[in-house]
């Protein structure tokens, strides 16, 4: 039985290949920001820009979003 996580790849382990393919990548927080929705639900919302060296002339910028608090065991408590 195949599932949408089969071929996921986690977070260090993807990192660790961008600095590989790019070794002066950098990657800063830009904003974070708590967001209350009006049923009174909250996310917490991070925007990131992403450049692959010093002279990158298109940087990516990305956000996430996660409910605060987490709804499950792996972001409860690490929704930051």
């Amino acid at each position: 039985m195949s599932g949408f996580m089969d071929n996921y790849v986690d977070v260090a382990t993807r990192l660790k290949l961008a600095f590989e393919r790019w070794p002066e990548l950098r990657i800063q927080e830009t904003s974070r920001e708590v967001i209350e929705m009006p049923d009174k639900s909250c996310f917490i919302r991070c925007t990131v820009t992403v450049w692959r060296d010093i002279a990158d002339p298109i940087p990516v910028v990305a956000s996430a979003a996660e409910p605060f608090p987490g709804n499950t065991p792996y972001t409860k408590r690490s929704e930051y």
